[in-house]
Formats: C-alpha cells, sequence, structure tokens
C-alpha cells in the first residue's frame, strides 16, 4: 500500500510539473504611463498603456512601438509640467485619467473633460499623447 501511494504521488507531481511549459521571462516594465477615459451609463474604463520600452498595449487596437526617443520626451513632459507632483482628482460622470507607474508607485490623476478648470498642462499631456498613440495604429 505504501509503494502505491508514493507511486501515485511521484505519477500527480510528474503530470502536474509538465502540465507548466517554462516561458520566457518578460522583464517588467519599471516605468509606464497609462491613460484612458471611462464613465459614462455602463462605467466601461478604456486604458491605453505606453511602457518604457515604447510598447503600447490597448483593447482598442494595436499599436506600432514608439522609437526610444518618444518614449523618453513623454516621460521628460511628465516632468517639465509638473505632472509628477500635480494632485488633481475631480472625474465627473465621464472622465479621463492619467496614470503614472513607476515599480510598485502608482500615482492617478482623473477629471472632468467638460471642467474648464482642469489644468491647462494637464490637458495639453492628455491631447498630446492621444495625437502620439493615434499616429502608431497599426
Amino acid at each position: 500500500m505504501k509503494i502505491f501511494l508514493i507511486g501515485t504521488f511521484s505519477i500527480i507531481c510528474v503530470l502536474l510539473t509538465s502540465g507548466c511549459k517554462s516561458s520566457k521571462s518578460m522583464k517588467m516594465a519599471k516605468e509606464a504611463i497609462k491613460i484612458g477615459n471611462g464613465g459614462g451609463f455602463a462605467g466601461i474604463e478604456h486604458t491605453i498603456t505606453i511602457h518604457e520600452d515604447g510598447m503600447i498595449k490597448s483593447s482598442l487596437g494595436e499599436y506600432k512601438k514608439l522609437k526610444s526617443g518618444v518614449v523618453t520626451q513623454i516621460l521628460s513632459n511628465v516632468q517639465v509640467l509638473g505632472l509628477d507632483k500635480l494632485e488633481y482628482n475631480s472625474p465627473g460622470n465621464i472622465y479621463n485619467y492619467v496614470e503614472f507607474v513607476n515599480g510598485s508607485e502608482m500615482k492617478r490623476i482623473a477629471w472632468d473633460p467638460q471642467n474648464k478648470n482642469v489644468p491647462s498642462s494637464l490637458t495639453l499631456f492628455y491631447n498630446n499623447i492621444n495625437q502620439i498613440i493615434n499616429k502608431s495604429k497599426k
């Protein structure tokens, strides 16, 4: 009986580990910028993520990888415009947002696009990123 249990346990272990194919481990990007919008009746949120390596991820479509100079400029714009220090959270029923991810830290800024008091640096950045992303559609 002991041999049967050991044999059964061994077979189960082999089956469980053989089903897990090892894949290349992807290096997680340390920095990313997410932009999107959401709200409304359905409350659906659409997100587009720009990773520090230039890859763009979205459920809305496929995009070409951004050149490193473009990504560097985008990251620089965050600091130049002071968005990394901006504290602003004023979403409406429908809202736009920008998230800055750096390692395990995340900062989110959300606003009502109809609000006239939104900082101009924020709308400038958001519109600029949208133009860059739209030009990168496949």
